[in-house]
């Protein structure tokens, strides 16, 4: 978290988050008005990710990292702690 300075309001993505780890420490950093969107691609990761990270300012997706569906430019910060070895 260091390294990615996630901030008071920053709306970050977390591309890979597979169970959430790294999402649930970044909601941590963002305060009320902050947004932590996790992205995966395995239905059962996502399910464990939604009931542990268990805050207002978090929002879980099934989507492929490679194939992104969203506006990547609503996004300050984007952290990826698990995903990189699996993307071509």
């Amino acid at each position: 978290m260091k390294a990615a300075k996630i901030r008071v309001n920053d709306i970050v993505l977390d591309l890979g988050c597979g169970i959430g780890v790294v999402s649930r420490e970044a909601s941590h950093y963002l305060g009320n008005s902050g947004l932590i969107t996790g992205i995966d691609i395995s239905r059962v990761a996502l399910s464990i990710a939604k009931s542990s990270v268990n805050v207002p300012n978090s929002l879980f997706i099934e989507m492929d990292g490679e194939n992104l569906g969203l506006n990547t430019c609503c996004f300050s910060k984007v952290i990826c702690q698990y995903a990189f070895n699996v993307l071509s």
